[in-house]
C-alpha cells in the first residue's frame, strides 16, 4: 500500500505524511478518520492483514466464504464480506474488521452489542475488530472480552467500566486516547472506578497518544509485556492484586505511577523510560523487579514503600535517581547499576540489605540523614564493593548509621563522612568497620575470605587498606581523633594477620610480638594514658624491688670507695644501707617509725628514677648488688620505651 517504516513514513507518492496531515484541516470529519487510519496502518505493521494480497478471482471466491479472519477461537470470522473500497482491505473483509473509515457505525456497534448479549459464558470475542468510535465507559461487561490485535481509531473511552471476567487486548492499537481512568461521572458527581476482575493482558499493545489508567483496579494479573507507549501514561493510583508485568515495556513519554499499589510481583525488567518515570510513593508488598531498566531521565521513587525485595540489577539511571524517603524492607540490590547522574538516598530507610557491588555513580550521591537499622548480627548494609565513583567529592554520608557498611575494594580517601556512625569497638569504643565482624561466607564479603593457604579468619590485609584510606580521609579533613581510631584499626589488622603456619607461633605473634606490646603499652600510640600509668607501675614496682636486692649510701665523687672488709663491719642498724634484711634497724633510726618507712621508700623510688634517667648522682643510694644493677638495667630499657611511647602519643594526639 504503501512505503513505510517506524520513524518517518511517506505514502507511496512520496507525500509526507506530516504534510498530508495539514492537507487535510478542512475535510469533513469522515475524511479524516480515513487519513488518520491510513496512517496508523502505514506506521504499525501489527495493524496490517496478515493475509498476502489476493488476485481479484481470489477476492471474489473469498466473499462467498464470508470474512477469514481468525477468532479468538480459532475459527474463521464467516460474516457476510462489507463492501468496502478495494484499495482499503488486501482481503475483502466484514464490517467488523474493515478499515474503511466510511463503514457505518450505527450497525457496526449494534452487531458489538449483539456479541455482548449473545456471548453467556463464551469469550465476547472482538479480535482484530476495527473501531471508529469506542465509547464504553461506565459499563460492565459480564463476560470476557476479548479486542487482541483490534484498532480504535479514535479515543477508546472505558472510563469507570467494569471488566468482570477481565479483557484481553493484546497486539491492539490505540491511535488516539486510551482511556480506563476511574473518575467522577454523571450529574451528581458519582465516582466509579474501572475494575478489571479477570486477567488485563495488554502484551504488545501500541497506544499513540496519551493513555490514563488512574485509579484502575486490576483484581488479578496484569500484563504489559512489550507494550509501546508512544504518549503520556498515567498509572497514578492504580492498584495492582497480583502480578503486574511492564517486562521490556516502552515508555516514550511522561509515565506516573505516583501512589501505585502493588499487592503481588511488579515486574518492569527491560523496560525502557524515555522521560521522566515518576514512581513516588508507591506501594510495592511483594517482589519489584527494575533489572535491566533504563531511566533516559529522572527516575523518582521518593516516599516508595519496597516491602519486598527490590531488585535494581544492572539498572540505568541516565538522570537523576530520587530515592529520597523510600522504605526498603528487604533487599534491596542495586548490583552493576549505572548513575549518571544525581543520586539520592536522602532520610530513606534501609532495613536489611542494600547491595550497590559493581554500581557505577558518575554524578553526585548523598545518603543524608538515611536510616540504618542498627542491628549489626544483620547482613551487611550498605554495600560499597567494587563500587567506581567518578566523583568521590561529591560523595556525602551525614547523619547515618554506618556500622553495617562494606567499603573494602572501594576508595573512600575523599568521601565526606559527617556526623556519621560507625560500629564500635568492644573494650575501647573505638570506631571500627563492619569488614572486621561480617560473616565472611555472606555472598557480599566473598573478597574477605582468607587467600588460599593462609591461616587468617579473613583477609586482614584488605581491611588495613580501607582503614588506611579511612586514616587519610578524616586526617585531611583534621578530625584526628577519628583518623586516631581507624589508625588503631590498622594497626589491628597488622597484628592479626600472621604468616605463620604453626598455631603456637600465630599465638606469639600476635599476643607477644612487637606489635602486640604496642598495643598493649599505648594502643598503637593513640593514648598517652597508658603509658604514663605503666611508667609509674614501673617505677613504683622497682621502688619494692630494689631493697630487696640492697641499696647502699651513693659514692660521690672524691669520696673514697670502701673495701669489701669495711663494707662487712658496717652495722647493720647503719642508715648507709637500705634493705628488707635490716629495715626494722632503719626505721628505728627515726624518731618516728612511718618517718622511716617512708624515707626507705621515698630513697629507693629516687633510686629506681636515678637509674631510669641514668643519672648517679641524682639519688643519694644505688644499687649494692649485682642483681640490683641488673635491676637498674631492666628498668632503664622499660622506663626509656615507655617515656618515648609517652612522648610518641602525646605528639600524635596534639600535634597541631
Amino acid at each position: 500500500m504503501g512505503e513505510h517504516d517506524h520513524g518517518y513514513s511517506r505514502l507511496a507518492f512520496g507525500c509526507p505524511l506530516g504534510h498530508l496531515r495539514r492537507a487535510t484541516r478542512a475535510l469533513p470529519y469522515h475524511a479524516i478518520i480515513a487519513v488518520q487510519l491510513v496512517h496508523a496502518l502505514i506506521q504499525f505493521p501489527n495493524m496490517a492483514d496478515p493475509q498476502k494480497t489476493k488476485q481479484p478471482d481470489d477476492r471474489e471466491a473469498t466473499k462467498d466464504k464470508g470474512c477469514p479472519v481468525e477468532m479468538h477461537d480459532g475459527k474463521p470470522c464467516g460474516r457476510p464480506i462489507y463492501n468496502a473500497p478495494p484499495d482499503l482491505d488486501e482481503t475483502p473483509l466484514c464490517l467488523m474488521h474493515s478499515r474503511d473509515p466510511n463503514k457505518d457505525d450505527t450497525a457496526f456497534q449494534a452487531e458489538f452489542e449483539r456479541i455482548v448479549r449473545d456471548a453467556g459464558g463464551t469469550p465476547a470475542d472482538f479480535r482484530r475488530f476495527v473501531f471508529l468510535s469506542a465509547n464504553y465507559s461506565t459499563r460492565e461487561f459480564t463476560s470476557r472480552c476479548v479486542f487482541s490485535e483490534a484498532t480504535f481509531v479514535t479515543d477508546a473511552d472505558f472510563r469507570g467500566t467494569k471488566f468482570s471476567k477481565g479483557a484481553d487486548f493484546s497486539r491492539a492499537t490505540f491511535a488516539q486516547v486510551a482511556n480506563f481512568v476511574a473518575g467522577h461521572f454523571g450529574p451528581d458527581t458519582f465516582f466509579i472506578e474501572t475494575v478489571f476482575n479477570g486477567d488485563a493482558l495488554f502484551p504488545s499493545s501500541w497506544f499513540l497518544k496519551v493513555s490514563s489508567f488512574s485509579g484502575a483496579t486490576f483484581a488479578q494479573n496484569a500484563d504489559f509485556t512489550d507494550a509501546q507507549f508512544k504518549g503520556p501514561v498515567d498509572f497514578a493510583t492504580a492498584s495492582f492484586t497480583l502480578t503486574a508485568r511492564f517486562v521490556a515495556t516502552v515508555f516514550g513519554e511522561v509515565a506516573y505511577f505516583s501512589q501505585a499499589g502493588f499487592a503481588g510481583a511488579a515486574d518492569f525488567a527491560d523496560a525502557r523510560f524515555e522521560k521522566d518515570g515518576y514512581l513516588l510513593a508507591s506501594r510495592f508488598a511483594d517482589q519489584a523487579q527494575f533489572s535491566r531498566v533504563t531511566f533516559a531521565h529522572k527516575a523518582d521513587f521518593s516516599g516508595s514503600e519496597f516491602a519486598g525485595p527490590a531488585d535494581f540489577h544492572n539498572a540505568s539511571f541516565e538522570g537523576m535517581a530520587n530515592f529520597s524517603t523510600a522504605t526498603f524492607a528487604r533487599d534491596a540490590r542495586f548490583m552493576e547499576a549505572v548513575f549518571k547522574g544525581e543520586c539520592s538516598f536522602w532520610l530513606a530507610d534501609i532495613r536489611d540489605v542494600a547491595d550497590f557491588h559493581h554500581a557505577t555513580f558518575e554524578g553526585p550521591v548523598e545518603f543524608r540523614e538515611t536510616r540504618i537499622a542498627e542491628d549489626s548480627a544483620r547482613r551487611p548494609a550498605p554495600v560499597f564493593v567494587l563500587a567506581r565513583f567518578e566523583k568521590p567529592e561529591n560523595v556525602a554520608f551525614y547523619k547515618t548509621y554506618l556500622g553495617r557498611a562494606l567499603f573494602h575494594n572501594c576508595d573512600v580517601s575523599r568521601f565526606l563522612f559527617s556526623n556519621v556512625r560507625w560500629l564500635e569497638r568492644l573494650g575501647n569504643y573505638n570506631r571500627m568497620v563492619f569488614e572486621e565482624v561480617v560473616d565472611v561466607q555472606d555472598a557480599a564479603a566473598a573478597a574477605l575470605r582468607p587467600e588460599v593457604g593462609s591461616r587468617d579468619e579473613r583477609n586482614y590485609g584488605l581491611i588495613a587498606e580501607l582503614y588506611q584510606q579511612l586514616k587519610k580521609n578524616y586526617d585531611d579533613r583534621r578530625d584526628y581523633w577519628t583518623a586516631g581510631d581507624f589508625h588503631y584499626g590498622e594497626m589491628e589488622m597488622k597484628r592479626r594477620a600472621s604468616p605463620r603456619r604453626n598455631p603456637g607461633l600465630r599465638w606469639l605473634h600476635r599476643n607477644v610480638g612487637l606489635v602486640a606490646w604496642y598495643q598493649y603499652w599505648s594502643d598503637y600510640g593513640e593514648n598517652y594514658v597508658k603509658p604514663f600509668l605503666r611508667l609509674a607501675l614501673v617505677l613504683a614496682l622497682f621502688s619494692l624491688i630494689y631493697p630487696a636486692c640492697g641499696l647502699r649510701r651513693a659514692l660521690r665523687e672524691g669520696t673514697k670507695a670502701p673495701t669489701v672488709s669495711a663494707l662487712a663491719s658496717v652495722s647493720k642498724t647503719s642508715t648507709d644501707e637500705l634493705s628488707y634484711s635490716n629495715f626494722f634497724q632503719f626505721i628505728k633510726s627515726y624518731p618516728r617509725q612511718w618517718e622511716g618507712t617512708i624515707y626507705l621508700l621515698g630513697h629507693s623510688m629516687m633510686a629506681g628514677v636515678g637509674a631510669a634517667a641514668l643519672r648517679r648522682d641524682f639519688a643519694a643510694y644505688e644499687p649494692a648488688s649485682q642483681w640490683g644493677r641488673v635491676a637498674a638495667l631492666v628498668e632503664f630499657l622499660l622506663t626509656s620505651t615507655l617515656i618515648a611511647l609517652f612522648l610518641l602519643a602525646v605528639r600524635r594526639q596534639f600535634r597541631r
